[in-house]
């Protein structure tokens, strides 16, 4: 964009726009970290640019960068991954200052790197060319595992191996059931991760693959590994969606491991209470089976339940079905997620008080 007269420059804070999930300012680019992570604003220009900021992410190989999109309206002005330090975006152009409806979203996760969003530069005659879109009702914090991340959501086959470009959060049940009760979301969610091991193939603990370590941080990964303002959005809903990387710890020593699990889901519970003290806790898991280690999710729920407060629930999400096709890896196809969706949001809607 050549400088005019009227040029303005705003960054990607909350007077200027709406922040969604969790997000780290550094002071000069505001870093959209999570799946789901973005910012989103009224535009009054006649013309306008976007320029995005890439982390230490876009040296990794290029299956592993980060993944964004950009609209402007309906229209996808953007689809690509974060490959350099910074990238401009052209949103509008013409004589007249339209209104138009602006949203920048992380469509990968956290765990590989952050988009920023360095400024946005506008021309126009408006008092307030950017206007941040309006908070929703309700706000729902979603904590999970790949299933949470949409993995592998747009591959082809179910043989293939992870890509960033095959993942995107906007097929993720979590964020189809933020739009099918027009709530706003969080995501706090790390493929392979579990509650005590990570993903593991011999039986063999992981204990570097935990959620709940790194739960009161913005991101695990080291530039974003920052405490989180819980103060800045409050969730009236909490969806808890691990477990299915836990099992295939547990599975290889059921009855002593299934215990460990059980406790430290309480004691991940009750962390969930502290930084979340008014909302409803939902427990859930079995999108992709593991339907065997749901009874210790229940365990650690009813043990919540009475000896903290009632604000808490637990269902067993239906197992995907080969006839909705697969993701890559075997994950979740779009299919399945948008199931899913709407299962979850009849959960939530079933909650007494939610329509109040």
């Amino acid at each position: 964009m050549k400088m005019k007269k009227n040029l303005r420059t705003y960054r990607a804070v909350d007077e200027n726009v709406k922040l969604t999930g969790r997000i780290y300012d550094d002071g000069k680019v505001t870093w959209l970290v999570h799946s789901g992570s973005a910012a989103e604003f009224f535009l009054y220009a006649s013309e306008a640019e976007i320029i995005l900021a890439g982390d230490s992410s876009v040296n990794s190989e290029e299956r592993y960068r980060p993944r964004y999109a950009v609209f402007a309206g309906d229209i996808l002005v953007e689809d690509s991954l974060m490959s350099s330090c910074e990238k401009r975006i052209k949103i509008s152009r013409g004589e007249d200052e339209k209104k138009v409806r602006v949203r920048i979203i992380h469509l990968s996760e956290a765990n590989y790197g952050a988009v920023g969003i360095k400024s946005i530069n506008v021309v126009s005659e408006s008092k307030h060319p950017l206007i941040p879109v309006p908070a929703k009702k309700y706000s729902i914090e979603f904590i999970g595992d790949s299933i949470t991340c949409a993995y592998g959501v747009e591959a082809e086959f179910c043989d293939e191996s992870f890509a960033t470009s095959t993942e995107n959060f906007m097929k993720s049940y979590a964020y189809l059931t933020a739009q099918l009760l027009d709530a706003d979301y969080s995501a706090v969610s790390y493929s392979g991760h579990g509650v005590i091991s990570g993903y593991t193939e011999n039986g063999e603990k992981d204990a570097d693959s935990i959620v709940p370590d790194y739960y009161t941080s913005i991101a695990k990964i080291s530039e974003y590994a920052k405490p989180w303002a819980f103060n800045k959005k409050k969730h009236d809903f909490v969806v808890i969606n691990l477990g299915t990387n836990d099992y295939t710890y547990v599975k290889y020593d059921f009855s002593a491991r299934s215990e460990e699990f059980s406790e430290k889901y309480y004691d991940f519970l009750c962390l969930v209470r502290e930084k979340n003290p008014t909302a409803c806790i939902i427990c859930t898991v079995g999108i992709m089976g593991c339907a065997e280690i749901y009874p210790a999710i229940e365990k650690a729920k009813e043990k919540f339940a009475s000896e903290s407060d009632n604000r808490i629930m637990s269902f067993l999400f239906a197992n995907q079905k080969e006839s909705d096709g697969y993701g890559a890896d075997w994950h979740p196809s779009a299919v399945t997620q948008e199931l899913s969706s709407a299962f979850l949001a009849e959960r939530i809607r079933s909650i007494d008080g939610f329509l109040s």
